[in-house]
């Protein structure tokens, strides 16, 4: 099973502090290998995989928002390879096979308490399963929000909120709720912890609450 991280816009540019965390990971999971996504590995491999999902909606987004497109990447990698996604400013307290022993015949959805409601959380997700339908759903619910998405009732300086709806964890929250809530449950807190601090001063590129443009290239 691999280990994807989430490393946009390239590898080569990220701080040595995310490479040193995701070595760590490594190191602690050699049953396991940790592959790096960033957007050139992404558009390769998506080209191959779904080229009219690739041209009708990758390709609409805009990339200057890194975390919208993490989300992107995680529900599609998860729905077509399986395996674990990890937000690359993350680790895990214990090793990846202690957590899919704990329901080895199902997938592991994460929870976080934020603002005094639950949400899915999307740094940390375990699954050994591809074909999963809630990560078809995760994928057909963002394309949804690319052919909807009308300019003039987005206002621009909610950024964080504006990709929280569209693509992040109050999309998948609703999806999850609707019709997933059987799926085996645990807290991220328990399982996985920020280990690379400061970890907005360290990205390549702004933090996308700070952008204030339109999520869709118009």
């Amino acid at each position: 099973m691999k280990i994807f991280t989430f490393c946009n816009p390239s590898i080569n540019t990220i701080h040595p502090d995310f490479k040193e965390n995701i070595d760590l990971l490594q190191s602690n999971n050699p049953n396991h290998e940790v592959q790096y996504i960033d957007y050139d590995w992404f558009e390769q491999w998506y080209k191959d995989i779904d080229y009219d999902s690739y041209i009708n909606y990758y390709c609409k987004m805009n990339k200057n928002f890194g975390a919208m497109i993490g989300d992107y990447q995680k529900a599609v990698l998860l729905y077509y390879i399986g395996g674990v996604a990890i937000d690359i400013k993350n680790n895990v307290k214990c090793k990846i096979d202690d957590i899919t022993a704990l329901n080895p015949n199902s997938n592991i959805i994460m929870w976080a308490e934020r603002q005094k409601m639950s949400e899915v959380y999307i740094g940390f997700f375990v699954c050994p399963f591809s074909g999963d339908p809630l990560f078809k759903d995760w994928i057909d619910g963002i394309h949804k929000n690319i052919d909807n998405y009308d300019p003039s009732k987005i206002k621009l300086k909610f950024s964080r909120t504006n990709v929280l709806r569209m693509t992040g964890p109050r999309l998948l929250t609703k999806i999850f709720n609707e019709k997933y809530k059987h799926y085996f449950q645990l807290r991220w807190q328990d399982y996985t912890y920020q280990r690379v601090k400061k970890y907005k001063e360290k990205y390549a590129l702004p933090h996308y609450s700070v952008n204030h443009e339109h999520l869709i290239n118009l």
